[in-house]
């Protein structure tokens, strides 16, 4: 929301359309909120700018929305994302409605829509990591539907999907090996779809790599993704236990499931599917081991795990015992959507939810023309920054903030903390 915020005030060419993070005026420079991990991307404007995802994210509801004559406001984004979420599902009906009944196709499609990951990341989360699963599944479909049946068009809709996806996010990539791999094992064409699937990773690649070798360099931005890359592959056990720790939180009840009607799977026949919609999720477990600790990135799974669910229970023989589980378990869904969610003021940790909100809100009102704002000895948080609608600098002495303002040609600023009542303190500094 930051990017959209400056983009509104500011316009989306001036900085060409780029994802910055810095507000406009003196003071909101050369400040880094989260933005380049590296330090390296920002312009000679003082501006620092996020690039460790493809742009396309951005873009799709930016655009979407105004063309539609409406703001990019919370509200707005969340309506826009129930919609991707919409459409995820009808494309997940359409591709088991290819491979297996209607049933199964129609029940897939529920237990997506309707389990706690699915409902809260695509709808209360937004970033590249949930638009991603619209283009994963349309990448998928478009495949199968080409195995079964090859076609030019076809061919352009696979390599059209894939180019989004790569512009999305960096599943792009691990997507468009396997279906690539997959191709030459089942011999079907298989240098038609290598050359679509390279070429398209390769055009949206060239394309986000010159947009955003505009901020720096490509120097400062190799420096960056070196930077972003090696903190994101991380490859240590304990980033396993928590990738294993979010799965058992978010998808126990459906796991004891499918295990309890593992027979009634006939997984000979599903294991294509399965190689395709699991091949991609654990290539990237393995080498974004850091980055997949985000619980966030369960939500992929959802498709393959909806789909094994609505087959177990659509070949039970008892159409009283399909029925009632099928209410049990989408209930149980919706009780854990609200168990991580609870209503009222504070989550299930005891956590207010308006915390960062309340935090920002009480920075923005110490918000004045030509004062640089410092935080003592904290860390803001994105969050507490977008409802500053600033930018502030992170500093563990008054000395090191006098240090900054000295390096911005004299500013004044104001030097802030909380204390332990969680009340912004605040005192007017010189350099």
């Amino acid at each position: 929301m930051r990017i959209y915020d400056i983009w509104e005030q500011e316009g989306f060419l001036k900085h060409k359309g780029l994802p910055v993070m810095n507000y406009p005026g003196p003071e909101n420079k050369w400040i880094n909120n989260f933005a380049s991990g590296s330090g390296t991307m920002h312009d000679s404007q003082g501006n620092y700018y996020y690039v460790s995802h493809p742009p396309l994210a951005y873009y799709l509801p930016y655009f979407s929305l105004k063309a539609l004559g409406l703001k990019v406001s919370v509200f707005w984004l969340q309506i826009w994302h129930c919609f991707i979420h919409l459409f995820s599902a009808l494309l997940f009906y359409l591709l088991i409605r290819e491979i297996s009944s209607a049933r199964a196709a129609l029940l897939s499609a529920v237990f997506y829509m309707m389990h706690g990951v699915s409902l809260w990341f695509q709808s209360n989360v937004y970033m590249s990591d949930m638009l991603v699963q619209l283009f994963f599944i349309s990448s998928i479909y478009c495949y199968v539907k080409l195995q079964q049946g090859f076609s030019a068009f076809g061919l352009f809709q696979l390599g059209l999907s894939i180019a989004l996806m790569v512009y999305c996010s960096w599943l792009g990539y691990f997507t468009a090996f396997v279906l690539l791999l997959h191709s030459f094992l089942k011999k079907k064409q298989p240098y038609l779809i290598a050359t679509a699937l390279i070429s398209a990773a390769l055009v949206s690649t060239a394309l986000f790599l010159y947009q955003y070798a505009q901020i720096n360099g490509v120097s400062a931005l190799i420096s960056e993704w070196t930077q972003r890359g090696g903190e994101r592959a991380g490859f240590q056990l304990q980033h396993f236990i928590s990738i294993f720790k979010n799965y058992f939180l978010h998808y126990s009840p459906l796991f004891i499931v499918i295990v309890a009607l593992y027979k009634s799977i006939n997984w000979k026949e599903q294991k294509s599917i399965l190689f395709l919609f699991f091949s991609p999720i654990i290539l990237l477990h393995l080498f974004l081991s850091e980055y997949s600790v985000h619980d966030f990135t369960v939500l992929y799974a959802l498709f393959p795990l909806a789909y094994l669910l609505a087959l177990a229970i659509c070949n039970l023989s008892s159409k009283v015992g399909r029925n009632a589980l099928t209410i049990m378990l989408l209930l149980v869904f919706i009780a854990q959507y609200y168990i991580f969610n609870l209503p009222g003021e504070k989550n299930y940790k005891g956590d207010k939810y308006a915390y960062f909100q309340e935090k920002g809100k009480a920075i923005a009102a110490e918000k004045e023309k030509g004062y640089v704002l410092f935080l003592l000895q904290d860390k803001i948080e994105p969050q507490t920054s977008y409802y500053a609608q600033c930018n502030v600098k992170s500093v563990n002495s008054q000395q090191e903030a006098g240090e900054f303002l000295e390096q911005r040609n004299g500013m004044k600023g104001k030097i802030m903390y909380f204390d332990t009542n969680d009340k912004l303190q605040t005192k007017i500094i010189n350099n």
